[in-house]
């Protein structure tokens, strides 16, 4: 994890292309235009340049936090959310649950979604994104146990449980053997709940690449990394070469490249990815600027403030917070 990758969209946005999210608008506002970040090239557009047909399912209304136009604008991805399940009457038009529908529901609209792919004669990126296991507790589903005593443990083994029988079911189809599964967690929880007395340096997140094309390399079991080099060491394991093994800011983590993390402590990386960058909004944003790219013109939109997104923002600037201080401690020492 990395500035500018710390809540969802900052995460996806970061993974895909290569650089952190580092617009000059509020993390889930929405910029009021059609397209987003028209200067990036991302994994999205190099996989539709190449034929790959690409599709993101999620339980939610796809708009929020900018995704659709995001991804649409890189790689014209055909979009499954919340409002495409009622139309396709796979959910009642009456029917809500936690932000739209349980991940219960998306594994089995993802299961569809995957056999109708893989029945057509193009190649396929199949991306979708879980949200049982989202802050504050989480949502538990009738698939839940009663293991443990705290709510948000229920949560997170039921959630494991799930991802392992789809990865099962997925290797037992004829469309596995010429396929990469990637799972990738988007950020730590924002709450420590699960985490209680975890020094903000020692927490990791899950990542886990099944099936890629690079022989397996022991040096990437400990390797030190950020979201954005997830790009990069995704396409490698679709088979991709890389030129000088790196995209963006990211590093092929198949390579014996040094990633950025690798290079410098992290609150230093940390304080130079979160500087202000006027090259940064004229080539990956310009659509943001005016006619001669010196200021921004373009009204942003913004998500209607509810109750859980107070307690997301309130959890990010704490955990900014403990970063920096952190950093400052080690420097200090």
């Amino acid at each position: 994890m990395n500035y500018g990758a710390t809540w969802t969209f900052g995460a996806l946005y970061t993974s895909l292309s290569g650089v952190p999210y580092n617009l000059p608008v509020e993390d889930n506002a929405v910029p009021n235009s059609t397209e987003y970040a028209t200067g990036l090239t991302t994994l999205g557009d190099i996989l539709k340049n190449d034929g790959y047909h690409n599709e993101f399912l999620c339980g939610s209304d796809s708009n929020f936090a900018g995704r659709k136009q995001f991804l649409k604008t890189h790689g014209d991805y055909e979009i499954y959310d919340y409002y495409t399940a009622i139309e396709k009457k796979a959910i009642m038009p009456s029917y809500y649950a936690w932000w739209g529908f349980e991940d219960q529901k998306l594994y089995s609209i993802a299961k569809d979604e995957l056999n109708r792919l893989a029945d057509s004669d193009e190649p396929f990126n199949f991306t979708m994104l879980t949200a049982d296991t989202h802050f504050p507790d989480g949502y538990r589903c009738e698939l839940c146990e009663n293991k443990y005593d705290e709510f948000a443990a229920n949560v997170v083994d039921c959630t494991d449980r799930q991802l392992t029988e789809f990865i099962s079911w997925i290797k037992e189809q004829p469309f596995f053997e010429d396929s990469v599964i990637v799972v990738m967690g988007d950020h730590p929880r924002m709450d420590t709940v699960l985490v209680e007395g975890a020094v903000w340096d020692q927490r990791r997140i899950y990542n886990c690449i099944i099936n890629g094309t690079v022989p397996e390399q022991s040096r990437m079991v400990s390797r030190q990394f950020s979201t954005f080099d997830m790009f990069p060491t995704i396409l490698a394991s679709m088979g991709y070469t890389i030129e000088g093994d790196r995209l963006g800011l990211g590093t092929n983590l198949y390579s014996d490249k040094q990633t950025l993390a690798e290079q410098m402590p992290m609150h230093e990386l940390e304080q130079q990815l979160s500087m202000k960058s006027d090259f940064y909004l004229k080539e990956f944003a310009p659509e943001l600027l005016d006619e001669d790219l010196s200021t921004i013109t373009k009204k942003i939109k913004h998500v209607k403030d509810k109750k859980a997104l107070k307690k997301i923002r309130k959890a990010k600037r704490k955990q900014e917070r403990e970063k920096l201080k952190e950093g400052q401690d080690n420097q200090q020492e």
